[in-house]
């Protein structure tokens, strides 16, 4: 099922190796679960003193800047559920 779906308040970080989804956000996007690749890259000190292991890695398209002037990239992202 595809679908648009405009999130408000997002944080990018342009320099950084770690793109996050929260497992919620995909699920309210209509995100079929399913279809999440398998991922075993654990990482640390996103919550402090914690590791976690993302349960997937979802490959999305993201549209950035203004609607004058935007690009769209393919984003991976590891998919967690904190």
């Amino acid at each position: 099922m595809a679908s648009q779906v405009r999130l408000a308040k997002v944080l990018v970080d342009g320099g950084s190796a770690l793109d996050i989804i929260f497992a919620s956000t995909l699920q309210s996007m209509g995100y079929d679960m399913t279809s999440l690749v398998p991922s075993d890259q654990a990482f640390y000190d996103i919550i402090p003193g914690a590791g976690s292991t993302p349960v997937g890695r979802a490959t999305l398209p993201v549209t950035f800047d203004t609607r004058d002037n935007y690009r769209t990239d393919y984003v991976n992202f590891e998919v967690v559920e904190f």
